[in-house]
């Protein structure tokens, strides 16, 4: 790809937080570090002056946002190192590196623009270097490090949990087998699982030697968060399909002979032990089975998923949008509240930023396209003007009927877990059905397809994945009662490809730079955004991956 054809950064187009949103209050009377001349040697030898940082309580945080030299982020994870006289000040230590998952000894993020430290080692240890002065004022030419505005002090103190989740959690353990006021619960946060909807912690409850370890699902502790990204409805729906809609498509198959046992039906969730929604007390938990006890694994995202993995999912793909037109058909009130509008587009009528972030995707999927390129151009620069009423119309069921299903609404790797036998995938389970909505099949279909597969790929096998989709669905009507010809024909699947195919570019543009962007380095930077726009790898992955999505969707006759 010529320099000309670079995809331009798209910094504003994810965003993860990594301090909840009141800690940027320009009220903030705390945050300030200075230089600490005086500090005597580190560990390993560091020279005296050089990477000890002295909180000072006494200064307000700059508020000069113009600045952008030397901000650097605080990991929300990683506790702040404190001295033995446990003043505040911590220390920038030469053994520390960038980023920790697993020490919590006091790591840095720094913003990627202003490189303030030296790692050409290659191990990742923070150096000062003493030719970049982060502050520079009038006052003070010294070399003194402050944070900016959204940068505030975090906060080392060990995490509490409200006290329904522990009470969640006990109830669980008599039906699970352990002997009431005889067993132990223990939390751990799994920072690393943290998203802006969500936070997941792992809990054991133990009795002698036996333990059993589950997952904790529930909206973020911060109310400022949970009320930004809407986490409680979300919670809702989520906690209604794990509650409802997931136990009566599994009864509708056992009732006509399908069971997880024979592998001939959709089960392919994990197991939930407890759900709990109190819209008044904002307090929701789902908990469920930690899979990678069952040496369940993620696909690395970093790579287009292959063949093998494409189909398995598919032909689940294809079984679970199957039960949704037999029960329609055979049991339509037992269907009724399966009928959930879509919430992503319903959300962004009121969301500048969510809608910022789509154009400024949109407007970096096009900076990908050569000028020569004329045509995908002119087609993708409509689509940018026109992604909003696009997306209303792709989202509406009514335009997909009769062939509307229950859509699991958020269909790529990252929502799905892979379990191998003899190294081979052998199955694949659905997770965070928080985006679940009624519509169109081809939704879920073609958002996996492009968002997940290479051009390369599909190249070779698009027209069999179709057809393993659609055999899948097929032959789940057989085998409990209903006929595909009379509830959604080949002919139908292509015709709402044509007609709501577009969905998945749009999706696809905001989705595969996250794919194309190592989670180490999103975990350094703090931001998926951040860390795609200082990876050229990630830029090279993504300009390979969308330029594929936007040339097979004009193949395919979508744009």
């Amino acid at each position: 790809m010529s320099e000309a054809t670079q995809p331009k950064p798209i910094s504003a187009m994810v965003t993860s937080e990594v301090h909840p949103p009141e800690w940027d209050s320009p009220e903030a009377t705390s945050g300030s570090f200075t230089l600490n001349h005086e500090a005597g040697p580190v560990e390993d030898g560091a020279i005296s002056g050089h990477g000890s940082f002295v909180l000072r309580e006494e200064e307000p945080v700059i508020v000069d946002t113009t600045t952008t030299n030397g901000s650097f982020v605080l990991k929300e994870t990683v506790p702040i190192v404190s001295t033995e006289e446990g003043d505040g000040s911590f220390v920038l230590r030469e053994d520390v590196p960038i980023v920790s998952l697993e020490e919590g000894d006091g790591s840095f993020v720094l913003k990627e623009e202003v490189p303030i430290v030296s790692t050409e080692e290659g191990d990742g240890s923070f150096v000062l270097r003493e030719d970049v002065p982060i502050v520079s004022t009038e006052e003070d030419q010294n070399g003194s490090f402050v944070l900016k505005e959204e940068v505030p002090i975090i906060d080392n103190a060990p995490m509490e949990f409200p006290a329904f989740i522990e009470e969640s959690i006990a109830s669980i353990a008599p039906q699970e087998g352990f002997t009431p006021g005889e067993f132990s619960i223990t939390i751990e946060r799994l920072s690393e699982c943290e998203g802006l909807i969500g936070e997941l912690h792992k809990a054991t409850i133990a009795e002698g030697e036996r333990q059993l370890e589950v997952l904790c699902k529930i909206p973020p502790l911060d109310p400022m968060r949970r009320q930004q990204f809407n986490s409680m409805a979300l919670f809702d729906r989520e906690v209604n399909m794990y509650s409802n809609l997931l136990p009566a498509m599994f009864e509708f198959q056992r009732e006509k002979g399908l069971t997880e046992e024979l592998n001939s039906g959709f089960f392919n969730v994990p197991k939930c032990y407890l759900t709990h929604f109190d819209a008044e007390s904002e307090q929701a938990l789902i908990l469920m089975e930690d899979l990678r006890n069952r040496e369940f694994c993620m696909w690395n995202k970093l790579e287009s998923v292959n063949y093998e993995h494409a189909k398995l999912l598919l032909v689940q793909l294809g079984r679970f949008h199957g039960l949704s037109l037999a029960m329609k058909e055979q049991r339509p009130d037992l269907f009724e509240p399966f009928k959930l509008p879509d919430v992503m587009v319903l959300a962004m009528e009121e969301n500048e930023q969510l809608m910022g972030m789509f154009t400024t995707a949109l407007d970096a999927a096009i900076s990908v396209l050569d000028p020569s390129e004329e045509k995908a151009c002119f087609k993708m620069e409509g689509l940018r003007n026109e992604f909003f009423t696009t997306l209303q119309s792709c989202v509406d069921p009514e335009r997909a009927e009769p062939f509307a299903v229950l859509n699991h609404g958020d269909c790529w790797v990252n929502n799905l877990m892979y379990g191998y036998q003899d190294g081979a995938p052998r199955d694949v389970l659905f997770l965070d059905w928080q985006l679940v909505r009624y519509g169109s099949p081809v939704l879920d279909l073609l958002y996996f397809i492009f968002c997940c597969t290479d051009e390369a790929l599909r190249e070779r096998h698009y027209d069999e994945m179709i057809r393993i989709y659609y055999t899948a669905l097929k032959d789940l009507l057989e085998k409990v009662g209903s006929e595909a010809m009379d509830l959604f024909p080949l002919t139908a699947l292509l015709r709402q490809m044509k007609t709501f195919g577009k969905f998945a570019v749009i999706m696809a543009a905001l989705d595969i730079p996250i794919l194309c962007t190592d989670p180490a380095q999103i975990q350094s930077h703090g931001d998926a955004a951040a860390a795609f726009a200082a990876s050229p790898e990630a830029q090279r992955r993504y300009g390979y991956r969308m330029g594929g999505v936007i040339r097979d969707a004009i193949k395919y006759g979508y744009l």
